[in-house]
């Protein structure tokens, strides 16, 4: 028995000290230095890159395998003066024994100034993706062993006492996205007791963010307690507290504070994610909170769950980010913003829904997200109740302030090209009733979509004022002078009412029916009115045009012709007309009209003009034919039948702003013309009288027959009208 235990004794001994003794020798007499050169042209046989390692190389052997590497550089041949990455110092080391019985117990890694530099280049090929030999990147992956062939492994328990990284930096350069810049500086991260076994171990890393454009760099802290089950392949980390302090040019001179908090679970052979009670805090303003299921998220993710954001004041959080309020006409606006929702929708998509947001007094319900994560394609189905876009729009300016504005930036850019340009959407939008511009309307609905910069709105219809209105548009904003079409229609629509809520005007009423079919191109407000093109059509049932009364001014005419002066005073100040029509073509931004019409009790309308929208201009000449008595308005105005063929001339000639009364009155020139006509006329007529009578033309034949008569007569008119 002795003797079993002294040999047991001996094995046990030899065990132990022969990697001991093992370890001694080798780290006596043999340098780990000379084996620089093979080391660095093992890298070199295998990678495209280049090795250098200007500092010592050390290692032990027991009661740890250990290797200490310092002052070590990697190249690729594209680098510039930084290289791909640097590294002042890489301890680890490994205990023996527990390795003897699978399992790997380390003293620790301490990774201390490790420098990354990352890019992808214009073509989208990173250099991480050329470190490898051509030949071995290409290579296939082994393929699996078949079933009966194959050999299951069991993991190794892993048990790490400390890992640290210090002082190290990871920089990334994008040149696909303009040479974006991202990098994070000052890492550091600390972690203790780390296993696979599923016993929690503390997690503490911190990292400064910076961006290149626009500048920013953001503080951030990440704990928490992790678990980690190696058989299982599951982790779980609780206690996440996330903490971001942002600085940069997006904020001015503001220090804004982000914190995210909550658990998160990650299962690899599930391939699911969970995200529970997390709570995400911005500037202590906006609050909100997310429980999220994910399934299969390494491939098409489905995902479910619940997002909820209190609601907060949009100006107080811009404040709060140190970016300018947002100036609208209701001083209570922007004060009461939600949303409440849940998860939901098939694979491969991020879909609020069902989603109820609250903008102030407006509710909106229905369904928002990226139908397709892949493709970043958005749709938006929203059903709200009511909203008066009036109360969002800019405070109203002074008359002055306004038109300054205006004049001194005509060619100001509309469109935010670069964001319309990658869209793609579909989107559906309806409201109870809306306020816009002033202007009541009920039952909008709309139907949209884009694609990468070609936007169309299938529909936009809505009921006003008595009527309806049905419209349609292509915006295409793929290049930098986008082009747009309009088809627009309106069907009885109540024009008073309207034109009172749009711009203050009462001074016309009637159903009013309108069909444009329009065309321009340009991306301000003076492109686009000097390039409208296409015609539009229009027609008033049973107007009512206030301020103006159109018998008076033709009286006025009438009278001033005759010479005599009106006695009536009490004229309406109205003018009803029986229907108002016509057809404007627009070529470059001016409206040419020739075909206006009115009909009135006692007249008829003729007129043609033009609107010029660039200079905000009208001028239309309209004539008056009569076709009642006006004398029974004012005996002034008397007029016998050879006056009724008369176009009586009027003028509306003067700025957009105008009032009808200022700009329209009698055409001074168009009347010296009337006039000389009828007194040539009346001169004529006089001369043919007494030319006839002297012939004898006045007697009737010997046959009593007068029809020679008339004849004789209608001759010697034609002669004097070719001798005038």
């Amino acid at each position: 028995m002795k003797s079993l235990l002294k040999w047991v004794a001996i094995v046990v001994l030899i065990v132990v000290l022969l990697p001991v003794v093992i370890g001694v020798m080798v780290s006596v007499f043999i340098d780990p230095n000379d084996f620089k050169p093979q080391i660095i042209a093992l890298v070199e046989k295998n990678t495209r890159g280049a090795l250098k390692i200007d500092g010592t190389l050390d290692w032990a052997f027991f009661p740890s395998i250990g290797v200490d590497l310092n002052q070590v550089q990697f190249r690729l041949p594209e680098d510039g003066e930084k290289p791909f990455a640097n590294l002042n110092t890489v301890k680890l080391g490994v205990k023996v024994l527990p390795l003897l019985r699978g399992a790997v117990e380390a003293d620790g890694l301490v990774v201390d100034g490790l420098r990354l530099q990352l890019k992808v280049d214009s073509n989208g090929v990173s250099n991480w993706q050329q470190i490898m030999l051509e030949e071995e990147a290409a290579a296939p992956a082994d393929t699996k062993p078949d079933d009966a062939g194959s050999i299951t492994v069991a993991p190794l328990a892993i048990d790490i006492a400390k890992i640290s990284v210090q002082n190290s930096a990871i920089h990334y350069v994008d040149q696909q996205a303009e040479g974006s810049t991202y990098a994070l500086n000052d890492v550091n991260f600390e972690s203790t007791n780390i296993n696979v076994g599923g016993k929690p171990f503390p997690l503490d890393m911190q990292f400064n963010v910076e961006l290149g454009d626009p500048k920013l760099r953001g503080d951030t802290r990440i704990k928490g307690e992790l678990s980690a089950n190696g058989r299982a392949q599951q982790f779980t980390i609780n206690g996440l507290d996330i903490d971001l302090v942002l600085r940069g040019e997006p904020f001015g001179d503001k220090t804004v504070n982000l914190n995210v908090a909550g658990i998160g679970q990650f299962d690899v052979k599930a391939d699911t994610l969970v995200l529970d009670q997390l709570k995400i805090d911005l500037a202590n303003v906006l609050k909100a909170n997310l429980q999220l299921t994910g399934k299969q998220v390494t491939s098409k993710p489905l995902l479910t769950g619940q997002f909820d954001i209190a609601p907060f004041d949009a100006n107080k959080l811009l404040a709060a980010l140190g970016m300018e309020p947002m100036q609208v006409a209701n001083p209570n606006a922007l004060t009461a913003i939600s949303l409440n929702s849940s998860i939901a929708g098939p694979a491969n998509s991020f879909i609020m829904n069902p989603l109820t947001f609250k903008l102030d007094g407006t509710t909106l319900k229905g369904q928002l997200g990226i139908k397709d994560l892949e493709t970043s394609e958005y749709v938006i189905q929203l059903q709200g109740d009511q909203i008066n876009l009036d109360d969002y729009s800019p405070p109203a300016a002074g008359e002055d302030e306004a038109t300054a504005t205006a004049e001194s930036q005509p060619n100001a850019a509309l469109l935010p090209l670069a964001t319309l340009q990658p869209l793609l959407f579909n989107a559906q939008l309806g409201f109870n009733s809306v306020t816009a511009s002033g202007l009541k309307l009920s039952d909008l609905n709309m139907t949209a979509a884009g694609n990468e910069g070609l936007i169309k709105l299938k529909s936009l219809a809505a009921k006003l004022y008595g009527g309806t209105t049905d419209s349609n548009a292509v915006l295409d904003a793929r290049s930098d002078s986008p082009s747009i079409t309009i088809n627009s229609k309106l069907s009885s629509v109540n024009l008073k009412p309207l034109l009172t809520d749009f711009a203050e005007v009462d001074t016309l009423a009637g159903k009013a029916n309108f069909n444009a079919k329009l065309a321009m191109q340009g991306n301000s407000a003076a492109a686009l009115q000097k390039s409208i093109n296409g015609p539009v059509t229009f027609s008033i049932n049973e107007a009512v045009l206030s301020k103006l009364n159109m018998d008076k001014l033709l009286c006025q005419s009438i009278a001033q012709v005759r010479g005599k002066k009106l006695t009536k005073t009490d004229w309406p100040k109205t003018t009803r007309f029986e229907k108002i029509g016509g057809t404007m073509q627009f070529v470059e931004g001016i409206g040419t009209n020739d075909d206006l019409s009115a009909a009135l009790a006692n007249m008829q309308i003729t007129g043609k003009g033009a609107l010029d929208l660039p200079q905000q201009e009208v001028d239309y000449r309209m004539g008056l034919r009569i076709s009642g008595d006006l004398s029974e308005q004012d005996s002034a105005c008397e007029i016998n039948e050879q006056y009724r063929n008369i176009v009586w001339p009027m003028r509306c000639k003067g700025n957009f702003a105008d009032e009808p009364g200022d700009m329209c009155g009698i055409d001074s020139e168009g009347l010296v013309k009337i006039a000389t006509k009828l007194l040539t006329g009346d001169a004529k007529r006089r001369l043919s009288d007494k030319l006839f009578k002297e012939l004898g033309g006045d007697k009737k034949n010997k046959d009593g027959d007068s029809k020679k008569n008339e004849s004789d007569q209608e001759d010697l008119k034609k002669l004097l009208d070719k001798l005038f």
